[in-house]
């Protein structure tokens, strides 16, 4: 195995104490590097033998993703112990902390409220049973009774509270009329329509909760850098385009692609509030092309699908460089079809909206799909 040495550093004196004490022994930690079986040790052993090589502490912690603290301690161990420093010691397995009979009281306590921080939970523990909990630990016990840690949803504070019944009202009104045109449901298109920028959302604090967690609070909009229309449907086909503004003449361009992709079917879009997309002028174009708008009721994205596919999307961006909005635009090109292919982002809103399907074409938008 070969390693990259860079060039000497801040960590030159560093690396020259231990560089000097482990090539001494390098051909000790070869052999037992060659012959180990646990993959724990095997870890540490590649460790000390990239610092044995000539790699500083740091980057060899770096390159591994280690902590460097962790690093020193291996190589101290191996100085001061030698092969047996590397091995895991057996512990004294003390008892579990919180007995069941305290878990299941804790439980109790904890589902007095919505959510909590890690911080709230440790100071109850100690507070209500004495004792503390080492986070990793505590997480581990978390776990254990149920709860998951997550990001809350935001919900703005202008969202109606009733917001999935004005949906529910609206989406009945729009498959009536086209139940009385003639319409059944193996001939509509369902699809849900965004615009959105690939940039990072906000970082939102974790909280603890026994379900997904959700708050209120004012939100704002942020700058886009790559401007993304997407139409996300389960029974057609998806469309993405790339447009240079979000005005009517560009929501309308979008809306031509939609049909042309998906011929002759019409299409019943679920879309928010955009200015330009209740502009009279997209209305009418929409008309026009058998596309039935449906529109959600004020700061309610939750309620649209395609919000989780481009927070999927934004994760996977952020785990990746790009260096320019052209890259961008292809990154999205790649994996936008992907996303779309995921039919776990539309299965809540089709479970919470069945009914009025049922009610109106006698028959679930579930059942069709299987078919």
């Amino acid at each position: 195995m070969v390693f990259p040495i860079d060039a000497l550093g801040e960590h030159t004196k560093m690396r020259s104490k231990y560089y000097e004490i482990l090539s001494k022994e390098g051909k000790e930690i070869k052999k037992r590097l060659k012959k180990e079986r646990d993959p724990k040790v095997k870890l540490k052993l590649v460790l000390l033998n990239m610092v044995a090589l000539g790699m500083s502490v740091k980057d060899a912690a770096s390159f591994m993703g280690i902590k460097l603290r962790t690093a020193y301690l291996w190589i101290n161990k191996w100085i001061k112990e030698g092969y047996e420093g590397m091995l895991a010691k057996e512990r004294s397995g003390r008892p579990p902390k919180l007995s069941e009979e305290q878990k299941e009281e804790l439980k109790k306590s904890l589902e007095e409220k919505e959510y909590w921080t890690t911080k709230e939970i440790g100071v109850l523990i100690k507070e209500k049973f004495g004792v503390e909990y080492k986070k990793s630990r505590l997480y581990e016990l978390l776990k254990e009774l149920g709860l998951k840690l997550s990001k809350p949803y935001i919900f703005d504070v202008k969202r109606p509270r009733n917001a999935e019944e004005i949906l529910e009202e609206r989406l009945e009104e729009a498959l009536k009329i086209l139940k009385k045109a003639g319409y059944e449901l193996e001939d509509i298109i369902i699809g849900f329509f965004d615009a959105s920028s690939p940039q990072l959302s906000p970082n939102t604090a974790r909280l603890w909760s026994f379900k997904k967690t959700k708050i209120r609070r004012i939100t704002t909009r942020q700058r886009k850098r790559a401007n993304t229309f997407g139409f996300y449907t389960l029974n057609g086909n998806n469309v993405v385009s790339f447009q240079e503004r979000s005005k009517k003449e560009n929501v309308i361009e979008v809306l031509r692609m939609i049909k042309e992709e998906n011929g002759e079917k019409t299409i019943v879009m679920i879309i928010d509030n955009f200015s330009s997309h209740r502009a009279e002028a997209v209305q009418k174009e929409a008309e026009k092309l058998g596309i039935h708008l449906v529109f959600l009721p004020p700061y309610s994205p939750d309620l649209n699908p395609i919000e989780f596919v481009w927070k999927s999307l934004k994760k996977l961006i952020s785990e990746v460089f790009i260096g320019s909005v052209d890259e961008l635009k292809s990154f999205i090109k790649e994996k936008i079809p992907i996303l779309f292919r995921n039919r776990g982002y539309a299965k809540g809103w089709f479970e919470k909206f069945s009914p009025v399907f049922q009610k109106i074409f006698g028959t679930h938008f579930c059942n069709l799909l299987a078919e």
